[in-house]
């Protein structure tokens, strides 16, 4: 049980990792698209062709190039890295990489000098060209240790061969007594959910101990010597060796406690984890609907009381990219926004309801997975 447990929460780090390097492939790809089409635009605006050379202003249109294609070099880089460890299963990734990194290193220097046109190429456009063709080369690397590996997975065993099993069936007990039908909420224990019966109680071990049956790690649904019981006979052995079926009214209280006891311990290695529990994902399901609207809440609450430092961090940030725009500009007389206009409370709280939207959709994302993956 602890195996399969420890297996299952292995299984939940791995996709959260997983979540992870997606969140920074898709990041970083953002951010090496825009510098990307920042260089672009410098060629196609003439902005790094216009000036004459060993001129301050020619100084300064290399300095933001190389600056820009070092933002693009390393978002590029780190991207591709986290796209590649992300879907590493994929064996056709490691052609795909090799085959992209060599077309980008032949024909980038070709793609720059047909952008120029008839202008000459400069130092400014030898840094654009350098920057593409060291993330070719980071792409060809990727590629190509792909490729070994998918060569001497594949000289080492057969291709494996995906064998798709249906999960075997689970057994529910109706009782025909009335089942008990409290309003459970999500501290409720497993007797008081909508599956338990009287017969149910009279024998579990669960309920007499008065521990839900997810913590003791024994049940009706998983545990074969309970389920044994409630289908109507307990099977004991007598003098000679023989096994015959008596029913739980021919046995004594202690006695019919210790045969519950031995046989759940013999029993224990062969329980199912409780992710496949009807009753254990819906005492989840029930803390999940608890919990939501208290995560909703604290989103907006949070922002109320720090309302005051998000202002400040706000104006902080509005003011570092205001310098930003200034160093890496072609032309800093032109600059695209006014930060006066930025501070004012209209876009402050517009950013604020982008910024909590986005803290909302992953907080319950992040509640989900730790009432569903990590069975908190």
């Amino acid at each position: 049980m602890m195996s399969s447990r420890r297996s299952y929460r292995r299984e939940a780090l791995e996709e959260a990792v997983s979540t992870l390097l997606n969140w920074i492939a898709i990041v970083s790809a953002v951010i090496a698209v825009l510098a990307m089409l920042y260089l672009f635009y410098g060629i196609l605006s003439g902005a790094l062709t216009r000036p004459r050379p060993n001129t301050p202003e020619m100084m300064r249109v290399i300095a933001v190039t190389g600056k820009v294609s070092l933002i693009f070099l390393l978002s590029a880089g780190i991207g591709l890295s986290a796209a590649l460890l992300r879907y590493w299963e994929v064996a056709q990734l490691g052609p795909c990489y090799l085959i992209g990194g060599v077309a980008l290193y032949i024909g980038m220097p070709f793609f720059i000098q047909l952008l120029l046109g008839g202008a000459a190429a400069n130092e400014a456009t030898d840094t654009i060209v350098n920057s593409f063709s060291s993330v070719a080369i980071v792409l060809t690397g990727g590629g190509l240790l792909r490729s070994i590996v998918s060569f001497v997975q594949h000289l080492l065993r057969k291709p494996p061969v995906e064998v798709r099993r249906e999960r075997a069936g689970k057994l529910v007990i109706k009782p025909r007594e009335k089942i008990i039908r409290a309003r459970p909420w999500a501290f409720s224990p497993c007797w008081k959910l909508p599956f338990c019966s009287e017969s149910m109680r009279r024998i579990c071990p669960v309920f007499q101990k008065r521990r839900s049956c997810w913590r003791l790690k024994q049940g009706c649904q998983c545990d074969p010597m309970l389920i044994e019981a409630l289908l109507g006979g307990l099977a004991i052995e007598s003098a000679d060796g023989a096994q015959r079926i008596v029913s739980l009214s021919e046995l004594e209280e202690e006695r019919r406690e210790e045969l519950i006891k031995r046989r759940a311990r013999r029993a224990r290695a062969r329980r199912a984890p409780c992710d496949r529990c009807t009753i254990f994902m819906y005492h989840q399901h029930l803390k999940h609907q608890f919990f939501s609207p208290l995560v909703m809440l604290a989103i907006p609450v949070a922002f109320y009381f720090l309302w005051k430092p998000y202002t400040s961090i706000y104006g902080a940030v509005v003011t570092y990219l205001a310098d930003l725009w200034k160093q890496i500009a072609y032309d800093p007389t032109k600059i695209p926004f006014n930060p006066s206009d930025l501070m004012a409370p209209i876009p402050q709280v517009f950013v604020a309801l982008i910024i909590g939207a986005y803290a909302l959709l992953y907080a319950t994302r992040f509640l989900e997975f730790c009432i569903f993956k990590l069975r908190l």
